[in-house]
């Protein structure tokens, strides 16, 4: 009730981000953040909405809905300057939704790309240039861990038959070729 009250009286405008997610229980959820400045200028921002996202749609409709929806829960629908969305398709989509249904005051400025987005595609395709070394690196690793762990197992054993005991073998241990 306060954050409601609080948004509809605010006289400024809002920015809004939003992303999907997974969380480790495998559940989709849909987060949508509002942002401001309040009259000391100093920036605000809250959680409106986290939303599972139960049939996994992830579509530009759903999207758009689903802000849609929280921006007239909070009575904020003629507020929004901006949202923040990365580059995903069904982003695209959901801000061509949302403009239609918001009508936001600067329509060309409406969809704010997410730099950290764009970031991450850079590296990813930066990446790609070093993928056979980085192969190789992650080999010598694998071969490097996997010595010492056989190394480990050994040097088990012996320590149990030092001491008249019987190793227990593993399943990884058991050579089965």
């Amino acid at each position: 009730f306060y954050l409601s009250t609080l948004l509809k009286n605010i006289q400024c405008r809002l920015s809004l981000t939003s992303d999907l997610g997974r969380a480790v229980n495998k559940n989709d959820y849909l987060t949508v953040t509002c942002h401001w400045m309040d009259s000391n200028f100093v920036m605000q921002k809250r959680i409106l909405a986290f939303l599972y996202d139960e049939d996994r749609k992830h579509t530009g409709q759903f999207i758009a809905d689903s802000i849609v929806k929280i921006a007239g829960y909070y009575g904020i629908e003629n507020k929004i300057l901006c949202i923040a969305f990365d580059n995903a398709s069904n982003n695209k989509t959901a801000i061509t939704k949302i403009k239609s249904m918001l009508s936001p005051p600067l329509p060309e400025i409406f969809h704010i790309k997410c730099a950290c987005h764009i970031y991450n595609l850079i590296v990813k395709d930066g990446l790609e240039f070093f993928e056979l070394y980085i192969e190789k690196i992650r080999l010598a690793v694998g071969f490097i861990q996997g010595n010492n762990r056989r190394s480990r197992i050994r040097e088990f054993k012996v320590k149990c038959q030092e001491n008249g005991l019987t190793p227990i073998l593993m399943p990884e241990e058991i050579d089965t070729r």
